[in-house]
């Protein structure tokens, strides 16, 4: 019995998110109202207050899940190959993350396209993009080490940054075109670019 309040919380809570997506995306944020967001709900404003201080709260509260649940699952230190072989292992760097970020947009598809669009305060969308940012950069720490480089010849920030911005593009454009290539071609493409560019598009 004491968990169902927890559970009605939760569910409220969801509501109020949704709610707020989906008006963002139709009115963009900045004309989105509490009471707008508790109307959609079918909620008070009342109860709104008892979880939020203000609209901005429950979209960043909402960034902050989004991208620690991300985080969670690409932790690089979860990512591993167990093969020897070294051209296995450069092939497979960019993969396993990339088809996670895809999988995770797909599957949150009006948050990202809340958060890549720029909608709502600078802070909010730019507070998703570093969290990106800085788990890039962890993970081509790690896959460096994996492969036994002792110097890259970049700064690893900067790998990391491109990398993720990159990536961030390619997903904001695949969910405003409706999702044009499956989850396993969207993370392949990434690789090929990210690995040899366009030189086997455009051989010299």
């Amino acid at each position: 019995m004491e968990r169902q309040p927890d559970r009605r919380r939760l569910r409220t809570r969801k509501q109020l998110r949704e709610a707020l997506f989906e008006l963002i995306l139709e009115n963009g944020y900045d004309l989105v109202t509490i009471e707008d967001i508790t109307n959609r709900a079918d909620l008070g404003r009342t109860t709104f207050y008892l979880h939020f201080k203000d609209k901005e709260q429950l979209l960043l509260q909402s960034i902050d899940e989004i991208a620690n649940d991300l985080i969670s699952q690409i932790d690089p230190s979860l990512i591993f190959f167990s093969s020897e072989n070294l051209e296995y292992k450069r092939q497979n760097l960019i993969l396993a993350p990339v088809k996670l970020v895809f999988k995770h947009a797909s599957e949150n598809a009006n948050l990202y396209k809340i958060i890549l669009r720029g909608e709502g305060a600078f802070k909010i969308s730019n507070r998703f993009r570093s969290i990106i940012n800085i788990a890039a950069a962890q993970i081509m720490a790690v896959r460096i080490k994996e492969l036994e480089i002792d110097q890259p010849s970049l700064p690893i920030d900067v790998m990391g940054n491109f990398f993720a911005g990159t990536l961030l593009t390619l997903v904001t454009w695949w969910l405003e075109n409706d999702l044009p290539y499956s989850i396993d071609e969207m993370a392949n493409m990434v690789r090929e670019l990210v690995l040899f560019g366009f030189s086997k598009q455009f051989p010299v």
